[in-house]
């Protein structure tokens, strides 16, 4: 319901993307929590990306032998799965 009734407040800076973008690494030199957070976080982001990967070839040889529509189901449905 959320999503087909956007809000009516619009933001009132008009910076650029790449402004925008650009204001993210002055933000990481100011706020100490948030460079932190970062480099803690993005180790954990890239071995979930890995982890994802090997997992998909591994599915997509024998011998299970899934094809592509199934790979895209197992990765809908895994992450709710309690192992």
């Amino acid at each position: 319901m959320l999503g087909l009734t956007p809000p009516r407040r619009r933001p009132s800076a008009r910076a650029s993307y790449s402004k925008l973008i650009a204001s993210l690494i002055g933000l990481l030199g100011q706020e100490l929590k948030l460079s932190r957070r970062a480099f803690t976080a993005s180790p954990v982001m890239v071995a979930f990306s890995v982890f994802g990967t090997a997992l998909a070839l591994r599915l997509s040889a024998w011998p299970f032998d899934l094809g592509k529509n199934a790979l895209r189901s197992f990765g809908l449905v895994a992450p709710g799965v309690r192992w």
